[in-house]
């Protein structure tokens, strides 16, 4: 095999015919790409043109044997690496100061990567956006570019790397593509200002501790391509008030959402089967979150410390509770089960403000005693409380407070007792119409007989 004529870039290689067509060509268009300015002069010394003709001799040596050749170039700010007639930027000059706009191509190749670290440290940095063509973001790309405020994703790009926007700690928005199907660990983790993010339909998994201390995220909506939320994802997100998950949502990892003080709403899809160790620990004004009837395992600690939290009402198909999954949940008076009792681990309820929670079964299901998890246990009929409580998916027979029905029968008797009998009658339609002022603001709900008796507390 030889290469001649490397003044004019016309090149000879004596190949078997046919089989190595289609290298010359890659060879020709590689060539193009990396050549340096030297070889394109019209008059070279022979020690030039010897290199010359020895390095292509290697790129064609390389392609025959099935190997792809790699060639470091730098083009002004930019260095970056040419391979098989593509790019990838491997480090830009950090002296760079304002919004930046990434080349589609370098020396009519195309730019298909940003590599790992290669912005990295960009101090000066305040505005990217990132061509289409584009496919990856590499591991901590843009990680510590402390003025970045914007970031526009092109519509190539299928993944973002673990840390690729770590501690971007003034960016405030980001666009991402529609054709993203991975958000790395740790992506936009310490984005302190980051206050709202769009997740495409196509993205299928979010890595562990992908918004990690967003502190000033306020809403998140996971849409139902999502089948996995790592561990850490919204940890210690402090701003965040409303969560929606998607119905393709499987699994909610450990700590996901740790240290949410003000998250006050979450509603989880119907996919859920298991929710992990300290999910929503500590998310202190928690009043309402829905948990589908598919959930199976309720992780340790999972919602201590929900100082808000007034009742809980699990699925029938539960099976296993850790520890202290309810502990510190100083509001808590009821959690109402819809199944046979499920497996615990020690201190459910752990706290001393909590000796008054009573566990409550649906009659006619198995297995319950006189106490659970160190608590008092007995049957429930009327529906359970719905105000800042957990509650089941689409259950018909949710349970409400019923407070106020234990005083209206003892009002109306003693009524009826201290006045005559006409004036007990006024008595009684006096006792029906405060009745009726307390629960004008409520969905009408039957009460039997015995129904209105108070749930039995040991």
């Amino acid at each position: 095999m030889t290469l001649t004529d490397t003044r004019t870039g016309a090149l000879t290689l004596l190949f078997t015919p046919r089989r190595h067509r289609a290298i010359f060509k890659k060879i020709v268009c590689f060539r193009s790409c990396i050549a340096p300015a030297t070889v394109r002069q019209e008059t070279y010394d022979m020690k030039t043109r010897a290199r010359l003709s020895l390095s292509l001799f290697s790129v064609g040596l390389s392609l025959t044997l099935g190997a792809l050749p790699t060639y470091a170039m730098t083009n002004g700010y930019y260095t970056y690496t040419v391979s098989t007639s593509s790019v990838t930027i491997t480090k830009f000059d950090a002296s760079y100061s304002g919004a930046l706009s990434v080349p589609a191509a370098f020396g009519g190749c195309p730019v298909n990567g940003i590599g790992d670290w290669a912005f990295s440290d960009c101090t000066n940095l305040t505005c990217v956006i990132i061509p289409d063509g584009v496919t990856r973001v590499g591991e901590k790309a843009f990680c510590l570019c402390e003025r970045l405020t914007r970031v526009k994703l092109g519509n190539s790009v299928t993944c973002i790397g673990d840390s690729a926007f770590n501690a971007c700690i003034s960016l405030t928005g980001i666009e991402i593509g529609s054709s993203v199907t991975c958000i790395g660990n740790s992506a936009l983790q310490n984005c302190t200002k980051l206050t709202s993010v769009t997740i495409p339909n196509s993205v299928t998994q979010i890595g562990d501790s992908a918004f990690n201390n967003c502190t000033n995220l306020t809403r998140v909506t996971i849409p139902d391509s999502v089948t996995d939320i790592g561990n850490r994802v919204f940890f210690n997100c402090s701003g965040l008030t409303r969560v929606k998950l998607g119905n393709g949502v499987t699994r909610i990892g450990d700590y996901a959402f740790f240290n949410c003080f003000s998250l006050t709403n979450v509603e989880i899809g119907n996919g859920v089967v298991s929710i992990g160790n300290n999910a929503f620990s500590y998310c202190r004004n928690l009043a309402d979150v829905t948990i589908p009837d598919r959930v199976t395992s309720l992780g340790s600690s999972a919602f201590r410390s929900c100082e808000r939290l007034s009742s809980a009402t699990l699925p029938g198909g539960i099976t296993n509770i850790g520890s202290r999954a309810f502990s510190c949940c100083d509001a808590l008076t009821g959690v109402y089960f819809k199944g046979t009792p499920p497996k615990i681990g020690e201190d459910l309820f752990e706290s001393p403000h909590t000796s008054h929670v009573t566990a409550y079964y649906l009659t006619g299901t198995s297995g319950w005693e006189a106490r659970f998890a160190d608590r008092p246990a007995a049957p429930w009929q009327t529906p359970a409380p719905t105000a800042a409580s957990i509650t089941c998916a689409g259950s018909a027979d949710r349970p409400t407070a019923t407070p106020c029905q234990t005083r209206h029968p003892q009002s109306r008797q003693w009524l009826i007792l201290l006045v005559p009998i006409p004036l007990g009658f006024l008595g009684c339609l006096h006792c029906i119409n405060l009745r009726h002022r307390r629960h004008r603001n409520r969905a009408p709900v039957s009460v039997s007989a015995e129904s209105e008796k108070p749930p039995v507390q040991k």
